[in-house]
């Protein structure tokens, strides 16, 4: 295909995924951190820890995700989810990544400009996505939460264009609601060619799924009947996008009719039935408006023309679902747990009420003998996200036991400390060692105190240069595996008695569901 170009020269295509993709100004939230829950989800032995562990890289996220799956919307039932490790487990991997997908997707297309209303293209995004998800629900599908990823991104050709060329994105409005021209038409007169192929071209830079892209191709007006379940599922996402988008901007009532009759031939959902499930969608959608801060109102597709046959099937929609945004919403949402949309706070003493939610949460994994990489995983969010640690690692032991070594953490410079943490286990030469030793925890309140000064490690002490530090022991039955690690990063302040006391509950959980799993193994 021979490049379109823009005023300048440059590759319409190429500056658009520039845009969207690289350098300072992409899409760092969606192209780091949804990419790799998505990834983690896929991997053929990908399990729950690897999922939470993917989602608690960026604090910022964790704390809106936990927001979101408190929500009526994704938790119906009400159940307080505290911890990224709970809910993993209660919600199940594929509603997870819808989740993380939606957020991000929020996140990602936030760029104000007056020309476009973004807010209303995600909004409207996810109205498609719901909607999508009650058609396959209606047709017996178990792949709700695949469709509801690949309809929520179908659209991401339009919402690059718009994120990168505003003026371009509202010329093509123009032409549709002024000049009568069908979508494909104007975009193609406008950028050279139609928003899809630039979806394409966005959506392979960020590697996403192929199944995703594959949907992203298909025209919801497609030739011919779908064959395979796979194909099926593709067309209602398209199907999905094409309603909402009829319902909320340029749209026909004879057109709706073309879209409800293609609903019928692809899924087998007739006309009245199609007529309820977009209704219930669009109420549904509603309780995403405060979780993921949007004015309800831009999830509200238009009033119907005065001038609009009333007997027309999109004029009783509008005006059914019109009404229902009049009535308020449920609110029987949780807030999340664990503060606000922002990192960890940094406590001098740990939050009680927090505290205490992590460790219920927990105690429930323990009871519920989730597997051990879960409950560390949430002994590490705790300690950093409810008492306040600013770095927490958990390090295990090698196959001899001679070396301690660096497997998992949160907080500052996680990353680096993690890979290169690695501990001669020797109780003459360092302190963990001697904890190794006497199974006992360990508070160094000053590394450049006299009598812990030769026992601090000197990889931890070139690597993460902490003025205070505190260590436990996970052990069962005389045997140590590894460690919990927490200081206050380079901060310099105090690891108080409250703090090492929480330190103390937190990583005895640790122990605890050690023990549960060695008496199961007996």
């Amino acid at each position: 295909m021979v490049a379109v170009k823009v005023d300048d020269g440059e590759d319409v295509v190429g500056r658009i995924v520039r845009d969207c993709c690289g350098g300072e100004g992409g899409l760092p939230v969606f192209q780091d951190t949804v990419l790799e829950v998505i990834r983690a989800i896929q991997r053929p032995y990908s399990s729950a820890s690897d999922v939470s562990r993917a989602i608690l890289r960026d604090q910022g996220f964790t704390a809106k995700v936990l927001r979101l799956v408190n929500s009526a919307f994704y938790n119906p039932g009400g159940e307080v989810i505290n911890t990224i490790s709970r809910a993993v487990v209660m919600l199940g991997l594929d509603m997870i990544r819808s989740v993380t997908t939606g957020l991000a997707f929020v996140e990602t297309f936030q760029r104000h400009h007056p020309a476009v209303d973004m807010k209303k293209l995600v909004a409207d995004s996810f109205v498609a996505a719901t909607m999508a998800r009650e058609f396959a629900s209606a047709m017996g599908g178990a792949e709700l939460e695949a469709v509801y990823v690949e309809a929520l991104l179908y659209n991401l050709g339009p919402m690059a264009v718009a994120y990168s060329m505003p003026h371009k994105y509202a010329t093509v409005r123009r032409l549709m609601e002024r000049g009568g021209m069908e979508a494909e038409q104007a975009q193609v007169r406008v950028l050279g060619l139609p928003f899809s192929k630039v979806g394409l071209a966005v959506g392979r830079e960020m590697n996403l799924p192929e199944t995703i892209l594959e949907t992203m191709a298909v025209s919801p007006v497609s030739a011919g009947a779908p064959r395979t379940r796979r194909e099926k599922m593709a067309a209602v996402s398209a199907l999905a996008n094409a309603i909402t988008a009829n319902l909320s901007g340029v749209g026909t009532a004879a057109g709706l009719d073309t879209l409800m009759e293609r609903l019928s031939a692809v899924a087998g959902i007739p006309a009245e039935k199609g007529e309820a499930l977009i209704e219930s969608a669009y109420l549904k959608v509603r309780e995403l408006a405060e979780p993921l801060s949007i004015e309800v109102g831009k999830f509200r597709p238009v009033s119907p023309p005065a001038q609009e046959d009333s007997v027309t099937l999109r004029t009783t929609v509008l005006r059914k679902v019109g009404a229902g945004f009049e009535a308020p919403p449920c609110d029987d949402g949780a807030a999340a747990a664990g503060g606000s949309d922002g990192a960890a706070a940094v406590r001098d003493e740990p939050d009680a009420a927090v505290k205490m939610r992590y460790l219920q949460d927990i105690s429930q994994l323990i009871f519920e003998k989730q597997e051990l990489s879960v409950i560390f995983n949430t002994i590490i969010e705790g300690l950093h996200r409810a008492v306040g640690f600013e770095r927490v690692i958990l390090l295990l032991c090698d196959g001899g036991k001679r070396r301690i070594v660096g497997r998992y953490g949160l907080g500052v410079e996680k990353g680096k400390a993690v890979r290169d943490m690695v501990i001669e286990n020797d109780p003459r030469a360092n302190i963990f060692g001697r904890a190794f030793r006497d199974r006992s925890p360990v508070l160094v309140a000053d590394t450049g105190d006299a009598a812990y000064r030769r026992l601090v490690p000197h990889a931890l002490r070139r690597l993460l240069a902490p003025a205070a530090f505190a260590i436990s022991p996970i052990h069962s039955r005389g045997s140590v595996i590894g460690f919990f690690y927490a200081d206050r990063a380079s901060t310099g302040r105090p690891i108080s008695p409250d703090l090492y006391q929480a330190f103390l509950h937190f990583t005895l959980q640790g122990n605890i569901a050690l023990d549960h799993l060695m008496a199961r193994r007996r």
